[in-house]
């Protein structure tokens, strides 16, 4: 995969993400191109205003990312389906290139456990993804004038449950407790194999997320 970066783009780009697996398949392609710097903020619009808000004030940046999964509101959209939305012609034109879907998004203050809690979003916003993050990232890139763009892929689908309740388990602070996740898991050991599937879940779509964005730069 590092090899796609030995043409490297000539713009500064900046790659957010809120945890370190979300970032994790994107993290090998930066690792050959210095032009690129992939942040992990932490959950939350507090958490991500701030990591972000350190990051451009030391250092210029040409176009700015954010990134990660998405809980699927839009029934059409399967797992690793790569959405994005963008007020900037350049960018959204890059990004359908590379295979992402211009969307709507959500913005939602918990993760949306249940499919029956997406059906309720769903109508409420006609959105077709719900996310977290991204608002605090566009406010520093708007003042800063620095073009943006949200990119997301649909981690778990419309009609899925997640196999566990992950909002128990997300600090005041926007940090995830894996302690006390762990902790939880000891004394629900039938929910083991529904995380093991998750997990390989979300090693598919952050591939598939980075393979994207890592498309969308290059251009």
């Amino acid at each position: 995969m590092e090899q796609n970066w030995r043409s490297r783009p000539s713009r500064t780009v900046l790659v957010c993400f809120a945890l370190r697996q979300e970032a994790a398949a994107f993290k090998r392609f930066v690792r050959a191109n210095p032009a690129v710097t992939a942040l992990v903020t932490g959950m939350g619009l507090v958490n991500a205003g701030r990591a972000v808000q350190q990051v451009v004030q030391g250092r210029h940046f040409d176009e700015v990312f954010s990134c990660g999964f998405a809980g699927g509101l839009n029934p059409r959209l399967a797992p690793g389906t790569v959405l994005f939305h963008t007020a900037d012609p350049a960018l959204a034109e890059r990004l359908q290139k590379a295979g992402a879907i211009p969307a709507r998004f959500a913005l939602v203050d918990k993760l949306l456990v249940t499919a029956a809690a997406k059906a309720q979003c769903y109508s409420a916003t006609g959105a077709d993804a719900a996310q977290f993050e991204s608002e605090a990232v566009q406010a520093i890139c708007r003042e800063r004038n620095i073009p943006f763009a949200v990119v997301r892929v649909v981690l778990d689908a419309a009609n899925e449950n997640l196999p566990i309740d992950f909002n128990k388990f997300i600090s005041a602070g926007g940090g995830f407790q894996y302690g006390k996740f762990f902790g939880a898991i000891a004394c629900a050991p039938c929910k083991i194999r529904l995380l093991i599937q998750l997990m390989k879940r979300c090693r598919f779509t952050s591939t598939k997320l980075a393979v994207v964005l890592a498309a969308a730069i290059r251009q």
